[in-house]
C-alpha cells in the first residue's frame, strides 16, 4: 500500500526522525504538540529546517502557533516563515519525503485524541525535487529573535476574532518585511501583480480573486475615491528583482520585451502561462512601479518602447 495514514504517519516519522542526519519540514500549521514530539524524536546531531506559514489569521485562531515557534527556534531549529505556502512535505536526508494533506499539528499526525483523517505517500526525491525544495526555503523568510518578538506583540495586541481587519493589514511589511532579501533565481505568478491600477480603481471589485491577491501580496488599499497605495510593494520579491536586474544593467534601465522575456524565463509555474498573460502581468508590475516606488524608478515610452529606468541615472 502505497497512502499512510495520519497514525501511521507519525509512527513512521519518529522512526526516520530518530536516525535523520537532516529533516526538512514545509507545513501549512504547528502546533506545540508537534514541535515537542520533532525535538524528542531527533538526536543532537541532526540538523532540522522548518518552514510555516503563520499569517495573521493562523496565528490568532490558533491554528499555528507561536509557542511552537518559540520552541523550536530555541532548540536550534531553523524556523522559516512563508506568506502563501499550504503544502505539507517532510525531507528525510535530501533522499526522500513524505507527501501529503497532514500538517505538522496534533490533529495532522494524530498525536492525540480523535485527530483528522489524512493521507500521504513516501517517494523518493531527484535531484529537481530537492532544487525545488531549496528555493521555497530561499523565498521564505528567517526567523529571528526580532521576528518572534514582533509576532508575539502581533498576537498579544490584536483583537480575538481571526478574520483580517485594519490592525493586520500590512502586516507582513510592518512584522516580517525587513528581514525580506529575496536572492531565489525563481519567480511565480503569485509573485506579480494581478491587478491593473489604470483601470478605473473606485469601481474595482474588491471581492475578486486578483485583487484579494494583491492585497495579500503588495498590501494594496483603494479608497472610495479610486485613491491606491501597496504598503509592501518595495518589500515584496518583484520588486527586489526587479532593482537587482536594473542594477546590474551598466545603463540601469529595461524595455518592456526584455523584463518580459526575464520574467517568462524565472517562471516556475506549471502550466506555464500564456505569454499575452505575463504580458499583462508585467504591464500591472509597470504601472505599480510608477505610482508606487517613490520615484526611485521611472517609466517612459521612447521609441514606441516602454522603459523602465533607476531615476538616479536620468
Amino acid at each position: 500500500m502505497n497512502l499512510i495514514t495520519a497514525d501511521h504517519l507519525s509512527n513512521e516519522l519518529e522512526a526516520q526522525f530518530s536516525s535523520a542526519q537532516s529533516i526538512k519540514i514545509i507545513t501549512g500549521y504547528l502546533t506545540l504538540s508537534a514541535a515537542e514530539f520533532l525535538l524528542n524524536s531527533i538526536s543532537d546531531e541532526t540538523t532540522v529546517q522548518l518552514i510555516v506559514r503563520a499569517r495573521p489569521q493562523d496565528l490568532i485562531s490558533g491554528a499555528t502557533d507561536i509557542d511552537a515557534i518559540k520552541l523550536l527556534f530555541k532548540n536550534g531549529v531553523r524556523c522559516h516563515i512563508h506568506r502563501t505556502l499550504h503544502a505539507k512535505l517532510y525531507v528525510i536526508d535530501n533522499k526522500y519525503g513524505f507527501i501529503g494533506s497532514a500538517n505538522f499539528t496534533s490533529n495532522g499526525l494524530k498525536l492525540s485524541g480523535y485527530g483528522n483523517f489524512e493521507l500521504s505517500t513516501k517517494t523518493k526525491l531527484t535531484d529537481k525535487d530537492n532544487g525545488l525544495i531549496r528555493e521555497v526555503f530561499n523565498d521564505s523568510i528567517m526567523v529571528t529573535k526580532r521576528v518572534i518578538e514582533t509576532l508575539e506583540g502581533f498576537v498579544s495586541s490584536s483583537s480575538a476574532t481571526p478574520e483580517l481587519d485594519s490592525s493586520t493589514k500590512g502586516w507582513w511589511n510592518e512584522l516580517i518585511a525587513p528581514e525580506a532579501s529575496y536572492t531565489c533565481d525563481r519567480l511565480y505568478i503569485s509573485d506579480l501583480p494581478w491587478v491593473n491600477l489604470e483601470q478605473d480603481l473606485s469601481s474595482l471589485d474588491e471581492s475578486s480573486e486578483n485583487f484579494l491577491h494583491d492585497v495579500d501580496v503588495f498590501g494594496l488599499e483603494v479608497d472610495k475615491n479610486g485613491n491606491a497605495r501597496a504598503l509592501n510593494f518595495q518589500k515584496s520579491k518583484i520588486y527586489q528583482f526587479l532593482t537587482r536586474e536594473l542594477s546590474s544593467k551598466e545603463n540601469k534601465e529595461l524595455y518592456f520585451g526584455e523584463l518580459t522575456s526575464k520574467v517568462h524565463d524565472l517562471l516556475v509555474d506549471e502550466p506555464m502561462p500564456y505569454r499575452s498573460d505575463i504580458k499583462q502581468l508585467v504591464f500591472n508590475l509597470l504601472i505599480y512601479c510608477k505610482v508606487f516606488s517613490m520615484g526611485i524608478l521611472t517609466i517612459d515610452t521612447p521609441s514606441y518602447s516602454t522603459r523602465i529606468k533607476l531615476a538616479n541615472r536620468i
